[in-house]
């Protein structure tokens, strides 16, 4: 499960526990400089503690699964001239 990154609030250790006890969330809290990262036990806890948070008005942000980020190839030492079309036309496609 990806993280939840809350950006730190003077009262989050009381959020952490309402959102375990009252809400029956279940996430566990580790800091991280300015933010701590929440980690919810299941998708449906992640949706839940999302919405809670936007709901509170909370400033935080998901990091994307690394399955869902799209991959990126450099092809090194192409004239600048070269457009995307050209180079993944005659490129082979990548089995992944």
């Amino acid at each position: 499960m990806p993280p939840i990154l809350l950006k730190r609030v003077a009262e989050y250790p009381a959020l952490i526990k309402r959102l375990n006890t009252v809400k029956n969330i279940k996430c566990v809290a580790k800091n991280s400089g300015e933010y701590v990262k929440l980690y919810a036990e299941s998708p449906a806890g992640v949706r839940a503690l999302t919405e809670y948070l936007e709901q509170e008005k909370f400033e935080f942000y998901v990091v994307p699964d690394r399955g869902q980020k799209p991959v990126k190839i450099v092809i090194k030492n192409l004239p600048k001239d070269t457009s995307t079309e050209d180079s993944s036309r005659s490129s082979p496609r990548l089995a992944m």
